[in-house]
């Protein structure tokens, strides 16, 4: 899993008003909790692009008054005109506890029922999953290659190694719907 260096500043000061004046300095206010005192900090909201825009999970190494911090984002509140980051959330963990995150799901290959005329729907796109920092993927492979027409790849037909699924096992992960000429040309290749 890829770590994302990133400084930040102590705060001492709450509220509204505070927080309003750091944002229009372009500063973010952040919390760090878990595993010790609850920390309150700052950070410049150029640096964070990089993190908050990517496909990837990644763990963040977040430098606040010299001592690095192993943390992972938790949350994010955005501003609901301008769609800028407002305030952030950084859990710290642990390197023997497990953790859990949302990894994104990439399907791999080209499914049967595709090939057949039939028509890819993608379900759910990230999965939580339960597991050590060190074994979490950047991603989470799922070959389609043998799903047929009509066929529902499931939750609870996936499994990774040194992880446990933590998301409801009946979420759909992607299915293959038949089209309307695809239909004709299926029961014809299954008959043949």
């Amino acid at each position: 899993m890829r770590v994302f260096e990133l400084a930040a500043e102590p705060r001492s000061t709450k509220g509204r008003r505070e927080a309003r004046r750091m944002r229009i300095e372009e500063k973010i206010p952040a919390v760090i909790y878990g595993h010790g005192e609850n920390v309150m900090c700052t950070l410049v909201e150029r640096d964070l692009r990089d993190l908050l825009v990517t496909p990837f999970v990644q763990l963040v190494a977040l430098t606040l008054n010299g001592k690095v911090e192993k943390v992972v984002l938790k949350e994010v509140q955005y501003h609901p005109v301008t769609d800028r980051p407002i305030h952030i959330d950084f859990y710290r963990y642990v390197e023997e506890e497990p953790i859990t995150m949302s990894v994104p799901l990439v399907l791999q290959g080209h499914a049967r029922g595709v090939k057949a005329g039939g028509k890819q729907v993608p379900g759910i796109r990230k999965l939580r999953v339960r597991g050590l920092a060190k074994n979490l993927p950047d991603y989470l492979p799922v070959d389609v290659s043998e799903l047929r027409l009509g066929a529902t790849l499931m939750v609870s037909d996936l499994a990774f190694e040194n992880l446990e699924i933590v998301d409801a096992t009946t979420q759909v992960v992607v299915s293959i719907r038949a089209q309307r000429g695809a239909k004709v040309q299926a029961q014809e290749s299954e008959e043949e």
